[in-house]
């Protein structure tokens, strides 16, 4: 990630996404082997979006304020995705529409 490139708003952004991945990650190793494998789809998907919102170079201002509006972000994406069968989050562009999802209902 480019560095000093970013909106306040965008690295504002990239450090709440983050921070959640962070805490998800102590949550998901203080689990049991048990815990941990039942929700091998939630930790992907978590990975997948830090990822993206590491790594992606321009986010729409739409979407930096749609984001930063979720107290918890990363759980408010998966409840998307959980409820809306024809959502997937493979590829960027498949994260983009889960993320489209979030601004419209914005």
């Amino acid at each position: 990630m480019k560095r000093g490139v970013f909106s306040e708003k965008e690295r504002s952004l990239r450090k709440k996404a983050e921070k959640e991945r962070e805490s998800f990650r102590y949550k998901m190793l203080a689990s049991s082997s048990a815990e941990v494998y039942e929700a091998c789809s939630k930790i992907r998907f978590y990975e997948c979006f830090y990822e993206y919102f590491q790594y992606k170079e321009h986010l729409g201002k739409g979407l930096v304020e749609a984001c930063l509006e979720e107290p918890d972000l990363m759980e408010a994406l998966w409840s998307l995705y959980l409820g809306r069968e024809y959502l997937k989050c493979d590829t960027w562009e498949e994260m983009e529409e889960i993320l489209g999802v979030l601004v419209d209902r914005k």
